[in-house]
């Protein structure tokens, strides 16, 4: 079964030294049993904190998850 893609609303803001990024994020769910694309691996959301993630990567993470980087929720 292929995902089906949405785009979420808003966008991820992130600033680097000589550029500003403005995210678009795109989400899709898959059944619990989807197997990982090859080279890669899923990792349980609750315990995503454990990875060693760029800043960039942490606050895409929490916006397609619904809450600003830090742990507070989005509007």
């Amino acid at each position: 079964m292929p995902a089906r893609w949405a785009v979420l609303g808003g966008t991820v803001a992130h600033g680097f030294t000589h550029l500003d990024l403005d995210i678009r994020v795109m989400i899709a769910r898959l059944p619990r049993d989807a197997p990982a694309p090859k080279g890669t691996f899923w990792w349980p959301l609750d315990r995503l904190s454990e990875q060693a993630l760029p800043t960039l990567t942490k606050k895409i993470c929490a916006h397609a998850q619904g809450r600003r980087a830090g742990g507070r929720r989005a509007r």
